[in-house]
């Protein structure tokens, strides 16, 4: 186990316990792990959440998408391996929600995402940004304890800095930074700023609501509990558990494992690390928590369903403060006027209906996948009406698409045991959950699906085009490359 306690107004190192070795010298217990790069886990999210408010790019509650993906031959999972169809950003974030994160850190830019690292002063980060790929938001690069802690401590002593420089001239232009060398503080420097005020407390505000270990249920009935922000971490294989947080004025990280990386079954952040850092925190004294940064913000309407600026077909909006550097993020895309019959049971347009019979409704419609599993957890979920018999809806949105693969995608398909071709599973979802889909590949029939639209193929190396077609006559395509297996003869 490792801890390091850091004062935030100054920098000063509380606590610094680089390793414990308990009654055991197996798994290099004399390692000072503070200073050892290990696996990240999910320590960066809030980092890639905060560089996106900064930028202007998402709200809060803006619906990500939380959907089964392929991105070339990376599939990233949820570590309770379900999904929700779409989730708000900061839900995202506070549940550490693996998918979410990556589509977030993939419309970002893998690219820009480095650069913020590189700009923080990650000295871990050795390799250039496609080394590591989307996997860097998951764990796939390595960082210190002294350095994640550096970079949250950061946070707070920016936002203490503008709680006690507003006046100050030259207050928005700099922050102080805090420097150390072998644990010694030294004079403090002005940096340019990277992150706004606002998003750095809209990702502490979101970082405050984390579920807290068992240990600290009901904490919010105490008259003494006290706001912590703060995120936890687990490596691939259980080898590195992280907890990292902070109040106003203190700062607290633990890493908890093997020295040796040896992984142990449930070592992770939330069970192990968590618990000894809210034990510590304990110990500290209370304060206030950050000021809201005003002066960086402004009053927006908000979808209440997206989470997205309010569009004129958002029927419930909210009013909420964003940054102002986001009043130019996308307006709600998934609301949308819908035009029925005078029963209401039908779709139509003017094509086929008299326009003067029409009822005109505004409607939340998801993308077909992510409707599907939306309406697992949300069963108020509206089902979008049918076409009434006889109008053409050839100009409307295709109402199913491929969850796998996507249109260009390039596929690695091993050799089975047998030195066979192995398989490929193909997967479809409608927004009719009654509609049928007939499958073709290559312009070969492979069958129709029901319900649950999956088709398994052994395909060989190559070029495939796909083509999908519904009950309605809407057509599908994608094409797809296969590539040649390592083995292959």
């Amino acid at each position: 186990m490792a801890v390091l306690v850091m004062n935030n107004n100054t920098g000063e190192v509380l606590a610094y316990i680089g390793n414990t070795a308990g009654s055991s010298k197996e798994h290099s217990p004399m390692v000072d792990v503070i200073r050892q790069p290990r696996s990240s886990g999910s320590l960066l999210k809030p980092i890639l959440y905060a560089a996106l408010i900064n930028a202007g790019e998402i709200l809060p509650n803006t619906l990500v998408p939380d959907i089964p993906i392929t991105i070339g031959n990376f599939t990233p999972k949820n570590f309770n391996q379900e999904y929700d169809g779409a989730v708000p950003a900061e839900e995202a974030l506070i549940r550490s929600l693996n998918i979410p994160a990556v589509l977030m850190l993939r419309d970002f830019g893998l690219d820009r995402f480095y650069n913020v690292l590189k700009e923080l002063r990650m000295p871990t980060l050795i390799y250039p940004a496609d080394h590591y790929g989307l996997s860097l938001i998951l764990g796939g690069a390595e960082i210190t304890l002294w350095d994640i802690c550096r970079i949250y401590s950061g946070w707070a002593r920016t936002m203490i800095y503008s709680e006690t420089h507003r006046n100050s001239p030259d207050f928005a232009i700099h922050d102080p930074v805090v420097e150390f060398s072998n644990g010694i503080l030294q004079t403090p420097r002005k940096q340019q700023r990277m992150l706004s005020l606002a998003s750095i407390y809209l990702a502490l505000d979101a970082m405050k609501n984390v579920k807290r270990p068992e240990s600290e249920a009901g904490w919010e009935s105490y008259m003494s509990a006290r706001p912590i922000a703060y995120k936890t971490g687990t490596s691939f294989g259980f080898r590195d558990a992280w907890s990292v947080g902070l109040i106003h004025d203190y700062l607290v990280g633990v890493w908890v494992g093997n020295a040796d990386g040896e992984g142990r079954p449930g070592l992770t952040g939330y069970q192990v690390a968590a618990p000894v850092m809210f034990d510590l925190f304990g110990s500290l004294p209370h304060g206030e928590w950050f000021e809201t940064p005003w002066e960086e913000m402004v009053p927006v309407s908000v979808c209440r369903q997206s989470g997205m600026r309010a569009s004129r077909y958002c029927e419930e909006t909210d009013t909420v403060w964003i940054p102002e550097q986001c009043l130019e993020t996308r307006v709600c895309p998934y609301h949308m006027q819908v035009n029925l019959d005078e029963s209401g049971r039908y779709r139509v347009n003017s094509r086929c209906y008299p326009v003067s019979k029409m009822q005109n409704s505004s409607q939340f419609v998801l993308p077909p996948t992510m409707a599907r599993y939306y309406r697992v957890r949300n069963p108020f979920y509206p089902v979008l009406p049918v076409w009434m018999p006889g109008c053409d809806p050839s100009e409307q949105e295709v109402p199913f698409e491929l969850i796998y693969p996507h249109p260009g995608d390039k596929i690695y398909v091993p050799l089975e045991g047998n030195a066979l071709r192995g398989k490929v599973i193909l997967e479809a979802t409608h927004r009719d959950p009654a509609s049928r889909l007939l499958w073709y590949l290559d312009e070969k029939y492979l069958g129709i699906t029901i319900l649950h639209h999956k088709r398994t193929i052994q395909p060989e190396p190559g070029i495939h085009k796909l083509v999908l077609m519904d009950d309605l006559g809407y057509v599908l395509n994608c094409s797809f490359e296969v590539l040649e297996p390592v083995g292959a003869r």
